[in-house]
């Protein structure tokens, strides 16, 4: 009778630990005690973060631990329209914020951008760069991240040339064949094939681009030093002359829809001009824009990005650096509760030195973790011990939620 209730004790001393959150407590593991009176139970210390609180004494990197009290979630991002540029025969990267009217640098391409070289907005957050200037690279820019990564080179050398569309609906992407010609054709994707459509008015070189409206219609510069301005109807298969641009546009000429009421336009041939054109009322405007603070020769090239409210891709939250208070201490479990939807991840590293280090070193190294929860086997040990949390979501309007870690040590 003794020790049975000696047992019963026990027992309730255990669940009353696991009452309160946020510090150590005695937990079953899988080693084994045998006590005087032949009691036999498993002993472990516990590690909780689960409040607001436990998470804001961390490291958190693009993550929100406010929004739901005692969880973690990514960061929300509301983004304005804006126009990346490439200002040709440089490395300069520049975005025009439309709402204020100005322009800011970011990240220098890899390289100078040159004739031939430009930018189109792909979606996902990214802008693809040729650079042009006779040579085959291919480039992606990562708007949150503000960087820039190397990607495959394209088949042989793009130089001075034509023009290509953004997306134009139905499959298609249209594209002048510039090189002095008035050519213009079609690519349908799913096809992949082309055809060819009624020629432009005259011969496009140097500056000539396109920019299409999210309707029925796409618009072009001649380029060549000219002041031509056009319209291609997609339905009629037919062109007809617009009002012409405040000034000759040459080589770095570019055109950016909004998709609503404006296209955007840089006049190119070493000048910083940048025009906007009203497509209702088929007028252009100089005083309504700011110039970019450099000039813009061959190569340059603009891209409209338009607003957007979603999750960041990525964000990570680390935890505080907890003391055991001995040497060579084991990590038994790692265990979280976490709410994860198609399209959204959790993944954890851990790394642990009986040497103290500051919750936002470089070393000791991080480990990655096992999958899923819990994880009790491949965890280092130390007396000082951490882990980090990676969330990520390919779908801005989804995200994954982290509510309690737990890890226990003995």
């Amino acid at each position: 009778m003794k020790s049975t209730a000696i047992g019963i004790i026990v027992l309730i001393l255990v669940v009353i630990s696991l009452s309160s959150f946020g510090s150590t407590h005695a937990y079953y593991t899988s080693r084994k005690v045998t006590g005087p009176h032949l009691i036999s139970t498993w002993q472990s210390n516990l590690w909780t973060r689960t409040t607001q609180a436990d998470f804001q004494a961390g490291v958190p990197v693009n993550v929100n631990i406010s929004t739901i009290s005692g969880s973690v979630i990514l960061e929300n991002q509301t983004t304005t329209p804006s126009i990346y540029a490439t200002t040709g025969s440089s490395t300069n990267f520049l975005v025009y914020i439309i709402s204020n009217n100005t322009w800011a640098a970011r990240a220098n391409t890899p390289g100078n951008v040159g004739a031939g070289g430009g930018v189109r907005y792909i979606g996902l957050g990214n802008i693809s760069a040729l650079r042009g200037s006779n040579t085959n690279a291919l480039w992606v820019y990562n708007i949150s991240s503000n960087s820039w990564s190397v990607k495959a080179v394209t088949p042989s050398n793009v130089n001075t040339g034509g023009s290509l569309s953004d997306y134009i609906g139905s499959g298609n992407i249209s594209a002048l064949r510039g090189a002095s010609t008035a050519t213009f054709w079609m690519y349908n994707i799913s096809t992949n094939a082309w055809s060819v459509k009624a020629n432009a008015p005259g011969n496009v070189g140097a500056g000539g681009a396109l920019a299409y409206d999210n309707g029925n219609y796409i618009y072009a510069f001649n380029g060549t030093n000219t002041r031509n301005f056009w319209r291609y109807s997609i339905s009629g298969n037919s062109w007809s002359a617009l009002a012409n641009i405040p000034g000759n546009v040459g080589d770095g000429g570019s055109l950016a829809s909004d998709k609503v009421n404006y296209i955007y336009a840089f006049n190119g041939t070493t000048t910083a001009y940048f025009w906007r054109y009203d497509i209702i009322n088929n007028s252009w405007s100089d005083a309504g824009v700011a110039d970019p603070p450099v000039n813009v020769g061959a190569g340059g090239s603009l891209t409209y990005i338009a607003g957007s409210s979603g999750y960041k891709n990525a964000g990570t939250i680390a935890s505080p650096v907890f003391d055991t208070g001995y040497t060579g201490k084991r990590w038994d479990s790692l265990q979280w509760d976490s709410a994860i939807i198609a399209g959204t991840n959790i993944t954890f590293e851990v790394r642990s030195s009986d040497t103290l280090f500051a919750m936002d070193d470089s070393t000791p190294l991080w480990t990655i973790a096992g999958w899923p929860s819990p994880v009790s086997s491949g965890l280092p040990s130390g007396r000082y011990l951490q882990w980090r949390a990676s969330l990520s979501t390919n779908d801005p309007s989804k995200t994954p939620v982290l509510s309690e870690v737990r890890v226990w040590y003995s």
